[in-house]
């Protein structure tokens, strides 16, 4: 699973799979080397706390602001690759698929950074699908109420994943 992070301005803070706080280690958390617009975080399909179902796999990644604390304005994306779905596909080395002709739909849907809080249903105003490999989620706009903060298109980052299988890389 790839998840590639854009913002309009730099971005200093972390991203991580739900579960990969404490243990801040690649390829669950990523923190950059120096602030930035992009952010790219990469994982096999077994690794950091992903969730199998079938041939539906889904993980939890935060976006948070401050390299320490969850504060208003961070963000949760539940992402999921659907491999389920059969489509003709071209394999190069990056993609370890176990029938050439299934591609994975993708979805993207904004949840709760609080790991104690449950995920939310996909609706129309929090998720995004693909029939591709590739989904990229752009909020409109939402309204965090607890922190009465208002946020609009173009503020609030970009979330790109990729459901390919990945190889280590070496």
């Amino acid at each position: 699973m790839r998840v590639e992070l854009k913002t309009e301005e730099d971005f200093d803070g972390v991203m991580y799979t739900r579960g990969s706080f404490y243990k801040q280690s690649e390829p669950c958390f990523v923190k950059p080397k120096r602030a930035g617009k992009t952010l790219e975080m990469k994982f096999n399909l077994d690794q950091c706390q992903t969730i199998n179902n079938g041939e539906i796999y889904s993980n939890i990644v935060v976006v948070q602001h401050d390299p320490d604390l969850v504060t208003p304005g961070d963000a949760a994306f539940a992402v999921e690759c659907d491999f389920r779905k059969p489509r003709g596909v071209t394999v190069n080395a990056e993609i370890q698929a176990r029938d050439s002709h299934v591609t994975p739909t993708s979805r993207i849907t904004l949840t709760s950074p609080d790991p104690s809080t449950p995920t939310q249903d996909h609706d129309e105003h929090n998720s995004v699908f693909s029939e591709g490999d590739t989904v990229t989620f752009i909020p409109s706009q939402f309204t965090n109420k607890t922190a009465q903060e208002k946020r609009v298109k173009g503020s609030v980052e970009t979330v790109e994943i990729s459901s390919n299988r990945i190889t280590d890389e070496l």
